[in-house]
């Protein structure tokens, strides 16, 4: 009998704290580089409102800012895409984001959230 179970899990991290006064999107976004390795967990990353700012260039002013600098690096080495809800980035003036990403719709992240197997909300 494996050891491993064959089917892949889906996880769903959405992220819409605001980095620059809680620890928490940091934190989501170090669990989510070190689940990218699992080979057997499919994971998404979702920022919406202020927690776009982790994508910024600019980190000075966020909490925990060598930690998202070390974990955008992760994601950015892996070829990992970032979702961010449409509109957000221009919103928070984010101009080109540190990590690639593409932007979704409502109707999209909500697709996404139900065939996801696990959500979880920073």
């Amino acid at each position: 009998m494996p050891d491993v179970c064959p089917m892949t899990r889906s996880l769903l991290f959405i992220v819409r704290d605001d980095p620059r006064t809680s620890p928490r999107p940091a934190e989501a976004l170090r669990i989510v580089a070190g689940l990218c390795a699992v080979q057997q967990i499919s994971v998404r990353l979702v920022l919406t409102g202020a927690a776009v700012r982790l994508l910024s260039h600019e980190t000075g002013a966020l909490l925990e800012a060598d930690q998202v600098e070390r974990c955008r690096a992760l994601l950015v080495d892996a070829g990992y895409v970032v979702l961010v809800r449409d509109g957000s980035l221009q919103e928070h003036e984010i101009g080109v984001p540190a990590v690639p990403c593409r932007e979704v719709s409502n109707e999209a992240l909500a697709r996404i959230s139900a065939e996801s197997d696990s959500v979880a909300l920073f």
